[in-house]
């Protein structure tokens, strides 16, 4: 190879790998932003990890942290998909100090299988009151608790969203000899 043609070789190397460098920082960007505006909770394929098998646990998100509006709201939406064979009834409950507060608009919804329902939590804070922490519960084929911390900062509102997959657990182990496997917990069809 001549000098010419190696040093074409290694500028289109060194192209390349800027490139690819530059792909992967705005990927990873990207990423984090839509990590950040969407978060995705599903049913583990094998609950039984290390340390002992707790499948009837909950699942637990991050925390979100909320601004209200202008009318003193702020919301969440949760869009849950049931990726079971039977239609299910999905609801929304709040716990904690400040649970008085929030509204689901749905409370509960059916959902066939497959398909996918929208329930959407909403807080209002009184007047002279400047922040409201509570959990908001989805329960469907699984439970899932996100904590939410409400706060009055005068910016924009934020409205989160979260993916829930509601499926029944669908993995096998010896055990499941002794149950029948695919069900969730507290309901007897699916």
């Amino acid at each position: 190879m001549n000098e010419s043609a190696t040093g074409l070789l290694d500028r289109a190397t060194e192209a390349g790998s800027s490139l690819a460098r530059s792909i992967s920082d705005t990927a990873a960007r990207l990423g984090g932003d839509l990590r950040r505006l969407t978060r995705t909770a599903s049913a583990p394929m094998s609950c039984c990890g290390p340390g002992p098998c707790v499948c009837w646990l909950p699942t637990e998100l991050p925390p979100i942290a909320s601004t209200v509006d202008d009318c003193r709201r702020a919301r969440v939406r949760f869009h849950v998909h049931n990726c079971g064979l039977a239609t299910r009834t999905v609801f929304a409950a709040a716990t904690g100090p400040d649970a008085e507060l929030a509204v689901g608009s749905p409370a509960s919804a059916n959902v066939g299988a497959f398909e996918t329902a929208e329930i959407v939590a909403e807080l209002t804070l009184p007047d002279g009151v400047t922040r409201a922490e509570l959990v908001l519960w989805v329960r469907g084929c699984s439970d899932t608790a996100v904590r939410w911390t409400v706060r009055e900062t005068g910016l924009s509102s934020s409205i989160s969203t979260i993916i829930i997959e509601d499926c029944p657990q669908t993995w096998h182990s010896w055990s499941d000899h002794f149950a029948q496997p695919g069900r969730c917990h507290g309901q007897l069809d699916d």
